[in-house]
Parts: structure tokens; sequence; C-alpha cells
């Protein structure tokens, strides 16, 4: 049996936070299990009609969804020719997995100065940052 939200019940979980001016991870992790949870409580949710002889790979580890996903890798750029089924059946962190960066970027718009230090950031690309408050953005 499969429940389904309604869409004032998917909007309150993304009400936006007038701070980052965006979804919270809390808020999206929350609804990323509950659609892990829909998808998981019933085939009549998600059921493929079609390549059912593709092979079908459940991933344990950060590495293996990677391989899972992309063949090869050319100049940064995810290659893969061969269909397959990937069924993602636990919660994969990548913090931190590809390594971290530091960069010159700003706050996303101008915000109240008690959301500058917690607020939603970007980087300066493409002089997207004239006039806003600079910051050091690190992922």
């Amino acid at each position: 049996r499969v429940s389904l939200l309604s869409r004032s019940q998917v909007w309150s979980i993304l009400t936006f936070d007038k701070c980052t001016e965006g979804i919270t991870m809390k808020k999206l992790a929350l609804l990323i299990t509950m659609m892990y949870a829909i998808i998981i409580g019933g085939e009549a949710f998600f059921k493929p009609r079609h390549h059912k002889n593709l092979p079908t790979y459940v991933p344990k580890t950060l590495d293996e969804v990677k391989n899972y996903l992309c063949e090869r890798f050319e100049k940064g750029i995810c290659i893969d020719t061969k269909p397959a089924k990937i069924i993602i059946n636990k919660v994969f962190d990548f913090t931190g997995s590809e390594g971290m960066k530091e960069e010159l970027g700003c706050y996303h718009r101008t915000m109240p100065a008690q959301c500058l230090k917690n607020g939603q950031m970007k980087l300066n690309v493409n002089n997207q940052c004239d006039g806003l408050v600079p910051t050091r953005v690190k992922y």
C-alpha cells in the first residue's frame, strides 16, 4: 500500500527558512526519508515497465555508488553506456568524500544582519557577487 502526501503536507516540509532563503538540510532529509518510505512501501509507486533484464546493483559503499553510476570519468565528466538498475536502500553521505575547497563567494542576497552568519552562500561565478556581501565559501 502506498500513501502519498498532499501538496500542503509537502509544502509545510519545504517551507523556506527566512535566513537561508531555501530548504534547510533537516527538512530536505525529512522529505527524502518520506519519499524513500513511499517508494519502499509499495511497488505501485514505482514499477519499471521496461528493461526487466538489466543488471541490478545494490551499492553498500560510496565507491560502489560512484562506480555503478559511471563506468569511467573523462576530464571530470561521467561516461556511462551500460544501462542498469541501481537500488539505493540507505543514505549515503558524500560530505567530504572528494575533499574540500574554499573560494571567494558571497551571501545569496542582501540579507538581514542576523542572517549573514548562517545565510545561504554562493560562489562568485560570472561576477554574480557584484554588490553582495563577500565571504569565503567552503565546499
